[in-house]
């Protein structure tokens, strides 16, 4: 009920026109296919309904030069992400310094993480890659805009910023609050958590009407708390390069991801890795929408806490035998998944949509510290969706 009355106050607040309210829902029946686990036994398929997505976006102009954006999730519990969650995605204020400048800050909604696939719409992913960040960080923003079309974005951010997500969820520090500074137990030499501030930069440009391209660094460090079998604070380092096409109804975009998880290997010393080519292409023709996603990956002595970064039911069975404790230092798993499905419209300018989605996706593993029967999982599902989007105020 609480919820539903925050809605009700958004949509009462938004009858002017400097404001805008948005409502998503996604719906999936989901179909998994039978598969042999790492130690050969074969396991069952299931099929299941699931809400995947409820979420309302509130934009508002508070003044000539202020404006708001608040995003609340309906499926985001506490039970999911712990002590102090909400169901409040994003809440962030900007404020504009002339044509060329801008300051936010809140709970960011755009970080600048994870290129093309990093900025698609949840409800618009059916796959994920490895490299998929979906995190909404606590955080500060500075945007130079050089011309309409040309963006630099940088941002500081609270340390961890890349773990404990929950489909992008952050709950708030409770170790680390106003009024509440006190600093969590520390394991052997490891310094103190939310000690230092993560930060990164990206550049967007759109060069023509039709070509985009991204580029983008982050480092976020993490105390040693954190991370099993280290005993000092350690640096991820996320550098992605992307590109993408629209126009014509194609949509095309790749983004390359390379990142290194520093300290969390099979010593304190040792670095993991992920690293990700993924392909999104679309091609509206009329009421049906035909999709590709293709993901090629790579990633070595990553453990599970940094493996699953966002742990939404969508997706989560295609991360190598479901993310679970297996994925620890001392291997490689060679990622490789296809996402084929069209979109169907019951109108060309209508809100509401269709999708059929058929995922396959291998885990090759290689150099593992268990002695598995059988190193290539091999997995798929189906996706049957229903998606709404709709202005509320229309």
């Amino acid at each position: 009920m609480r919820k539903l009355l925050v809605v009700a106050a958004f949509a009462a607040l938004s009858v002017t026109a400097n404001a805008s309210v948005e409502f998503a829902l996604r719906g999936d029946y989901v179909g998994t296919g039978t598969y042999n686990d790492p130690n050969n036994v074969t396991q069952s398929g299931s099929s299941y309904f699931d809400a995947q997505y409820a979420r309302v976006f509130y934009k508002g102009k508070l003044t000539d030069t202020a404006s708001g954006i608040i995003v609340m999730d309906f499926l985001q519990t506490s039970t999911a992400l712990g002590a102090g969650a909400n169901f409040f995605k994003v809440a962030e204020l900007d404020n504009k310094i002339g044509d060329m400048f801008e300051i936010g800050m809140g709970r960011l909604l755009d970080a600048g993480i994870g290129g093309f696939e990093g900025v698609t719409p949840f409800y618009d992913l059916w796959s994920e890659s490895a490299s998929f960040i979906a995190n909404f960080p606590m955080g500060a923003k500075f945007d130079i805009n050089f011309t309409p079309t040309q963006q630099l974005r940088l941002l500081a951010l609270n340390q961890n910023w890349d773990q404990g997500s929950v489909a992008g969820a952050l709950a708030f520090s409770t170790g680390n609050s106003s009024l509440n500074n006190s600093q969590p137990a520390t394991t052997g030499s490891a310094t103190n958590s939310n000690t230092s501030l993560g930060y990164g930069a990206r550049w967007r440009a759109d060069w023509t009407p039709y070509y985009s391209t991204i580029i983008s660094y982050h480092v976020n460090p993490t105390s040693g708390d954190a991370v099993a079998g280290s005993s000092s604070s350690s640096v991820n380092q996320y550098v992605v390069v992307g590109a993408q096409y629209k126009g014509n109804g194609l949509t095309a975009a790749f983004d390359y991801m390379n990142y290194t998880f520093g300290g969390i290997g099979t010593n304190a010393k040792d670095n993991g890795f992920k690293t990700t080519a993924d392909l999104i292409v679309k091609y509206d023709i009329g009421q049906w929408t035909p999709r590709l996603k293709a993901e090629l990956s790579t990633v070595q002595d990553v453990p599970s806490l940094y493996f699953l970064q966002n742990g939404n039911s969508a997706a989560g069975n295609f991360y190598g035998y479901n993310g679970t404790s297996f994925l620890t230092s001392g291997y490689t798993d060679q990622i490789t998944r296809i996402d084929v499905g069209t979109d169907y419209r019951v109108s060309d300018a209508g809100p509401f949509y269709y999708s059929a989605h058929y995922i396959s996706s291998t885990n090759q593993f290689s150099n593992t510290p268990a002695a598995f029967k059988n190193q290539s999982i091999n997995e798929s599902a189906v996706y049957l969706s229903m998606i709404g989007k709709f202005d509320v105020l229309k």
